[in-house]
């Protein structure tokens, strides 16, 4: 779906038609590549690194600011490795097994931040995620809640899964993930609309809701 010139693309849609999937081949070299592509030690100790900040900042009570600014920050931590992963995926020919175990993760990760005993709202964060293929164009764009590009991800998972040659997806736990994350953000919605609900005036001016939390950019490092 081409987007309007000046405006913002839409949020947690596809773009543009995906890159065509590639099977994988098999060899140690291509087995290799995506790995190094999906760099998953190295991820994991970043999300771990943001996960472990939060909660420091949770036990030291250091309020709604700086528990929020982690937060974003470990939200924006998963949303970073997401492009690496569909690229590894659609365009390397990733195995299916390393991809999986990679989106578990992720998604194991923003279940613990949501679990921290925080002041701030995990449904409260923004988290942008853009996704492009290797000629730069937008695949998946999203400025809502983790949760929606997480939903989005297992989807493709499932497709590239059958197109490696799976008749059903990898494991249970993908079908499993996939309905959690489902539920979650069905849940999530709700609860805006009714704090949209609760906190707008008629004029449509905010009397008091507190602004949602968008995370910083983190690069990763080899």
């Amino acid at each position: 779906m081409p987007t309007t010139k000046g405006r913002k693309p839409p949020i947690g849609t596809t773009l543009t038609r995906p890159a065509k999937r590639q099977r994988v081949d098999g060899s140690p070299t291509a087995v290799a590549q995506a790995a190094q592509v999906v760099n998953f030690a190295n991820r994991k100790r970043i999300l771990a690194k943001k996960l472990a900040a939060l909660r420091k900042s949770c036990r030291n009570a250091d309020g709604w600011d700086q528990e929020g600014y982690y937060m974003a920050e470990a939200c924006g931590a998963i949303a970073d490795w997401l492009p690496d992963l569909w690229s590894a995926m659609m365009e390397h020919g990733a195995q299916v097994d390393i991809v999986q175990k990679s989106i578990i993760h992720c998604c194991e990760t923003a279940k613990a931040i949501e679990k921290c005993d925080s002041e701030a709202d995990f449904d409260d964060i923004e988290t942008e995620v853009d996704i492009k293929d290797k000629d730069g164009k937008l695949i998946f764009h999203s400025e809502s809640h983790l949760d929606r590009a997480l939903q989005w991800f297992w989807r493709e998972l499932l497709v590239f899964s059958q197109v490696q040659g799976h008749l059903e997806p990898p494991s249970s736990t993908v079908s499993i993930a996939l309905r959690s994350q489902t539920r979650s953000w069905l849940q999530f919605e709700r609860n805006q609309m009714t704090l949209m609900a609760r906190t707008d005036g008629p004029s449509g001016t905010s009397t008091g809701r507190k602004p949602c939390i968008r995370p910083q950019k983190t690069r990763c490092s080899s």
